[in-house]
């Protein structure tokens, strides 16, 4: 798996955990730390990892990378023999946004360069030419930005995952039997181009977007309680980040009294581009689904579908009998024994051996778990 949230997050542990509660993110990475079948793990989220946990991984022969230079020489060491035994993790919570990452104040890799890396390795791995593999990339920051309201923060997100994208078809046209499936699990926040009646936005505004309103938020944490007066949030948004036409009189509008920074900012920022929001959570949209590789599988992608429907196309790709596992995990309990793995899920047939790559987030909709 590879995500810039927390490895830990729901989309991932979903996907590699077994937990009633979302949020016991130390229960899931013991999970992770017992579960040997993982061939690699990238994103964020160290603080969950216990120095019991770490010490287990290392002793079951995985290589720990911390930052892109890691990843990076892991890469050249084991690309020819295709070796993956790598958990990344790269911030102690999620992963930086595209936007603070760029300005090369953290050493984290991209999600473009993650992915990137695994295929270099991937391609040679004995493993998966004999028996396919399954691997889940989630652009996972683009909802927090939404929740956020911050719009150039979400836009480059978008534009990052774009790139991944960009990055798996052209591994999956490389290689016949490779399929991907793009989905969002849903939008956040809203977003609307163009408000109050005119429509037309100003995209130059957010263009000039340095840094997410979560780093600026942390960069004046130790005066947190000044910087939410209405003067202090203006100052901030005109010197820091966008020094556009962002007025008072907007942080004035009685529709952006709020508590939260995080939000204030993004909608002054927003008002200036003419963009508009209709919550800071979820929104019940349909979402988009993407798919590419072999017709037998783009062809079950066509048309609108239910969400299970989704599961049902990669399940038949891969020939997989989910039946059994899901009668094992009914009798599985997490909170038994906290340092136990999940179930081992079923293997792909021998007979098909397609190989497939779920991807978790499309790069048009705002989108992740939380």
């Amino acid at each position: 798996m590879v995500v810039t949230s927390r490895v830990t997050h729901a989309t991932p542990a979903s996907f590699a955990a077994h937990h009633e509660d979302r949020d016991a993110e130390n229960d899931i990475a013991d999970q992770y730390c017992a579960n040997a079948n993982l061939d690699f793990l990238l994103g964020g989220g160290k603080r969950h990892f216990s120095d019991a946990c770490l010490a287990k991984l290392k002793a079951a022969n995985y290589t720990m990378s911390y930052d892109k230079d890691d990843l990076a020489a892991y890469r050249k060491a084991n690309e020819a023999s295709g070796t993956l035994r790598l958990f990344g993790l790269y911030h102690k919570s999620h992963m930086s946004y595209e936007v603070d990452r760029i300005r090369g104040e953290t050493k984290e890799p991209s999600l473009t360069e993650m992915t990137e890396h695994i295929f270099a390795i991937l391609k040679n791995n004995k493993q998966a030419q004999k028996h396919g593999f399954f691997l889940m990339i989630e652009g996972s920051r683009v909802d927090h930005a939404g929740h956020s309201n911050d719009a150039g923060t979400m836009g480059k997100e978008a534009i990052e995952f774009d790139n991944t994208v960009g990055a798996v078809k052209k591994f999956v046209y490389s290689n016949p039997n490779v399929a991907m499936i793009s989905a969002a699990d849903h939008g956040t926040g809203g977003m609307t181009l163009g408000r109050d009646g005119v429509y037309k936005w100003s995209p130059e505004v957010i263009n000039k977007q340095s840094m997410s309103t979560e780093w600026m938020e942390g960069l004046f944490s130790k005066d947190r309680a000044s910087l939410t007066t209405e003067d202090k949030a203006m100052q901030l948004v005109k010197d820091l980040i966008t020094k556009n036409s962002a007025t008072k009189e907007i942080l004035k509008n009685p529709k952006y009294k709020t508590d939260n920074l995080l939000v204030l900012m993004g909608q002054c920022i927003s008002e200036s581009a003419r963009i508009a929001w209709t919550t800071i959570g979820h929104v019940g949209t349909d979402v988009n689904l993407y798919c590419a590789g072999p017709s037998v599988f783009t062809r079950r992608c066509a048309g609108n579908h239910n969400n299970i429907h989704v599961n049902e196309i990669m399940t038949n790709y891969l020939n997989l009998d989910l039946q059994p596992i899901t009668l094992k995990l009914r009798g599985f309990k997490p909170n038994d024994n906290k340092t136990a793995a999940p179930p081992a899920t079923p293997s792909v047939s021998p007979i098909a051996t397609p190989i497939a790559t779920p991807i978790a987030t499309p790069a048009v909709t705002p989108a992740s778990t939380k």
